[in-house]
């Protein structure tokens, strides 16, 4: 059995059904491109969504009170309010956590210099804050435990709010802004990693204070939330029940306190992606099929084209098995001409994108690599039919076929 004869008549055969053979692997083709780009997709998706969280702050636990119910009736009590001493407790008993933080939340009317009023959200932080969210300083600093244990009068702004009191991010270092007739200096200009769109805490227009001084604007001394950090992402979770576990044992057995992470966000985000995968991967699995049944059709119409060959060759003494591969060879080579072609197409689209868009999509040697044997799978299958048919013609009925 010559094996270079094979693949020189499976190539003479492609040479002469061009069109053919081409318009048949452009279905292969496709398919081949479909998996890489499913693949490419999905990780993209992926690592753009943990990316986005990891800007917001993987190891986040966040804690706040949920009021109690009983028989059907709200009640709220100052002993199920979280405070300071939660937060330190806190820190005390579970040892993963790094930073804590309170926050304390209010509108108010801050006064500009030139006597301008504005309604902005005003929140007490510690220096913690900025490492616990992950925040990115535009221009300045952030205040220090110094100023906050010595009740400086320092505040952090949005850029947003910066341009549009006093024209620029670094123009408003140094400024004077007033809340309740209290003066403080703006002294850094800060904004999320991530965009959150208004989803968190921090609007467009925030100001931070220390947390400190914000307690001279509040009625009580009850915290509205608390912000945690561990070291490490895989913590998360042990460390979430520690501190619910502290909270509720300094408080009514009825008090309800929610204290959540974003391992939900992830789970969330990995059940998208991967049902975004399974459709999607369905679509490359039904364009293969296609493919497919595009090589047997042609291959079929090849053997009825050439029943007097395949008759000549089993009457010079050609094998059955001879046969089989003359046919299969050409299938194959059908299937890895658009494989290949697919995923030279694939990565060609995967890095216009990324030119065009300045987001890269990750290609994975594997994923290339699953095409293409997904494409010579393809071949290999649906060509055994034709070529167990052609295989199977009696050489004496082939030889007298018109």
């Amino acid at each position: 059995m010559d094996y270079q004869e094979i693949w020189r008549g499976a190539l003479n055969s492609f040479r002469v059904n061009k069109a053919s053979f081409l318009l048949t692997s452009l279905g292969i083709a496709i398919g081949t491109a479909a998996v890489i780009l499913v693949a490419s997709v999905v990780g993209g998706g992926q690592r753009f969504i943990i990316g986005q969280i990891q800007g917001i702050g993987a190891n986040i636990i966040y804690a706040e009170h949920a009021r109690a119910f009983s028989t059907g009736d709200v009640e709220h009590s100052p002993a199920d309010e979280l405070t300071i001493a939660d937060m330190q407790a806190v820190q005390e008993q579970v040892p993963q956590i790094q930073a804590a933080s309170p926050l304390y939340q209010f509108p108010d009317l801050l006064t500009f210099p030139g006597g301008v009023q504005r309604n902005v959200r005003v929140l007490g932080v510690s220096p913690a804050y900025q490492s616990i969210r992950n925040l990115n300083l535009l221009e300045g600093r952030f205040f220090d435990d110094q100023e906050s244990t010595e009740n400086a009068k320092n505040a952090v702004i949005t850029p947003e709010l910066a341009t549009k009191l006093f024209g620029s991010a670094s123009a408003a270092i140094g400024q004077t802004i007033k809340l309740e007739n209290l003066a403080f200096t703006v002294v850094g200009v800060f904004k999320e990693r991530t965009e959150t769109f208004g989803q968190s805490e921090v609007a467009d227009e925030t100001a931070l204070i220390p947390s400190t001084v914000a307690l001279y604007f509040r009625s009580s001394s009850a915290v509205d939330q608390m912000f945690f950090s561990v070291a490490e992402a895989d913590q998360v979770p042990a460390a979430t029940q520690a501190v619910a576990r502290v909270i509720q044992s300094r408080h009514r057995a009825d008090a309800v306190y929610h204290v959540t992470n974003l391992a939900e966000l992830l789970q969330v985000a990995s059940t998208t992606t991967k049902a975004l995968s399974v459709v999607l991967g369905l679509i490359s699995v039904v364009t293969l099929i296609i493919g497919g049944v595009g090589i047997m059709n042609i291959m079929l119409a090849n053997i009825r084209a050439r029943v007097k060959e395949i008759g000549l060759r089993k009457a010079i003494g050609a094998k059955r098995r001879d046969i089989v591969l003359q046919f299969l060879s050409e299938s194959l080579l059908m299937s890895m001409f658009g494989g290949a072609f697919g995923a030279t197409t694939a990565i060609a689209l995967v890095i216009l994108v990324g030119v065009l868009t300045g987001y890269s999509l990750p290609v994975s040697t594997w994923s290339i690599g699953l095409a293409l044997m997904s494409a010579a799978s393809t071949g290999i299958l649906f060509g055994t039919v034709p070529a167990k048919r052609a295989a199977d013609l009696d050489p004496v009925m082939a030889l007298h076929a018109e």
